[in-house]
């Protein structure tokens, strides 16, 4: 099995029990969707990580909570910040 087909297998695993759960919300399925993208990412080499549950500040003051956030290699700079539906 490839690394891509590996991934989406386990991310099945993680969601089908989280999704016939009556307790379930949005962030129980925050670290699957972590563990998913960052895979995905590294099968193709792509120099990110994903993050859940981040804090960014915002220039007026206060912070957005973004669900997944995607980070350089370095882990310095946000690239993309996005919503779980």
């Amino acid at each position: 099995m490839d690394a891509i087909s590996k991934a989406v297998s386990d991310y099945r695993a993680a969601v089908v029990p989280l999704a016939a759960s009556s307790e379930s919300n949005e962030p129980t399925y925050y670290p699957a969707h972590q563990t998913l993208l960052n895979a995905l990412l590294r099968a193709r080499d792509l120099p990110f990580e994903v993050r859940v549950n981040t804090s960014q500040k915002r220039e007026g003051g206060g912070a957005d909570q973004p669900d997944l956030a995607f980070y350089d290699g370095e882990g310095d700079f946000v690239v993309v910040l996005g919503e779980v539906k």
